[in-house]
C-alpha cells in the first residue's frame, strides 16, 4: 500500500468562509479513495490564507522537508495553481517532488511524463499565471480609480472614532462618519497627553473612567494601542516639508 499526502490551499478569509478548503478536501479524498488507497492523518498539508505567489508558507514547507524524509511516496492536490501561482514556481516544487521518486497527481490537470502531458501541464501553468497577472492589474487600476474619486477601497477598518457606511448601490458609495462618543475620548487622550501623561497614566484613567477599548477581549487599553493612536496619521496629520 503506498503511503498517500494531500495538499491544499486558499489564500482569502473569503475564500476560507465559503468553505474552499472543505471542498478542496472533500474531492481530494473522494479521488484517494478510488484509486484504492487512504490518506495518512499526518500528511494532510493546508495553508490556509497564504498566497500562491510566494514559496515560503509553513505546510508546504512542512510537505518539502517530510518528502526528503520519506514519509509519502504520492501527493495529490486539486490543481497546479495550488502549489503555486508562478509557474516557475509550480516547476521548482514538482521537479524537486518528482527527483525524490514522489509521484504528484494533480485533479484538473494533465497527469503523467509524456511529451503531451508535459506541454499540457507547461501550457496550462502559463495561462493561470498570465489570468493572474491580469487580473491583479485590473484590481491595481481600479483601486486607483476609487483612490482619484475619493472612494474606499474595500476590506478597510474604521479607526477608533469612526463608524463605516456600508455602500448603498444608487444611493451612497460606501464612507466614515465621526463616532461622537468615540471622538470625544480620542480627543481625551491627545489633551493627557500633551499634558505629560504617560501611557500607563492614561491607561489608569480611561479605565478609572469606565472607558472601554471598541474591539479588545480585556476591558482594559493596552499602552501599545494607546501608542499606536497617538501616532497614527489619521489623527495627527501628514506633513511633507512645511505643507499638510
Amino acid at each position: 500500500m503506498k503511503r498517500i499526502a494531500i495538499y491544499m490551499r486558499v489564500s482569502t478569509a473569503g475564500q476560507e468562509k465559503e468553505e474552499t478548503i472543505n471542498n478542496q478536501k472533500m474531492e481530494l479524498l473522494e479521488r484517494v479513495r478510488a484509486d484504492g488507497y487512504e490518506v495518512l492523518p499526518d500528511c494532510i498539508y493546508i495553508d490556509e490564507g497564504w498566497s500562491g505567489a510566494i514559496l515560503i508558507r509553513p505546510d508546504l514547507d512542512r510537505l518539502r522537508q517530510d518528502a526528503i524524509d520519506g514519509k509519502f511516496q504520492v501527493l495529490y492536490f486539486y490543481d497546479r495553481g495550488r502549489i503555486a501561482r508562478r509557474f516557475v514556481y509550480q516547476e521548482i516544487v514538482l521537479d524537486e517532488l518528482k527527483e525524490l521518486g514522489i509521484e504528484c497527481v494533480s485533479l484538473h490537470d494533465a497527469n503523467g511524463d509524456n511529451f503531451e502531458a508535459v506541454l499540457t501541464s507547461a501550457v496550462t501553468g502559463l495561462f493561470a499565471e498570465y489570468e493572474r497577472v491580469k487580473i491583479a492589474e485590473r484590481m491595481r487600476l481600479g483601486k486607483l480609480r476609487k483612490v482619484k474619486e475619493k472612494r474606499l477601497l474595500l476590506g478597510y477598518q474604521p479607526k477608533y472614532g469612526y463608524n463605516y457606511l456600508p455602500r448603498i448601490k444608487g444611493v451612497r458609495e460606501g464612507e466614515f462618519v465621526v463616532n461622537e462618543e468615540h471622538a470625544k475620548v480620542v480627543v481625551k487622550i491627545f489633551e493627557w497627553s500633551a499634558q505629560g501623561w504617560s501611557r500607563y497614566a492614561i491607561r489608569e484613567a480611561l479605565y478609572t473612567q469606565g472607558i472601554m477599548p471598541a474591539k479588545a477581549k480585556r476591558n482594559m487599553w493596552s499602552t501599545s494601542v494607546i501608542d499606536r493612536l497617538l501616532r497614527d496619521t489619521t489623527y495627527i496629520g501628514v506633513h511633507y516639508y512645511n505643507k499638510s
